[in-house]
């Protein structure tokens, strides 16, 4: 049975991991040593990664490679489980998925802070 490789989603996964962590493409890069152009293909899924660059990403996001490929999200912000159960919910959705979710998600908290 051949194992399948979705770059895609790993590219996803880099991506959500390096927000959480409030770090630029550019800052992930220098930090890296891996070329801007190289990263931005990573999270958009056009390139495949070396074993030693998911190791170094891994590293710089402070994550563990499993986060990365598997998608076990264990960020930043270890005690912020709101945030990882929002990116679990949009982790697969369609980017028109994405966009309904979060509109909703900001009418939802302009609401509460109106509340008395």
């Amino acid at each position: 049975m051949k194992c399948e490789i979705d770059f895609k989603k790993i590219g996803m996964r880099i991506k959500t991991l390096r927000n959480n962590c409030n770090m630029t493409q550019e800052k992930l890069a220098e930090k890296t040593g891996l070329s801007l152009s190289h990263i931005c293909n990573l999270e958009n899924g056009h390139s495949k990664m070396s074993v030693e660059s998911l190791i170094t990403i891994a590293d710089t996001l402070s994550v563990s490679t499993d986060a990365i490929l598997f998608g076990e999200i264990s960020h930043c912000h270890d005690d912020d489980q709101y945030y990882k159960d929002f990116v679990d919910v949009m982790f697969d959705c369609t980017d028109f998925e994405k966009g309904i979710l979060i509109e909703n998600a900001m009418y939802v908290k302009e609401i509460l802070r109106k509340r008395p």
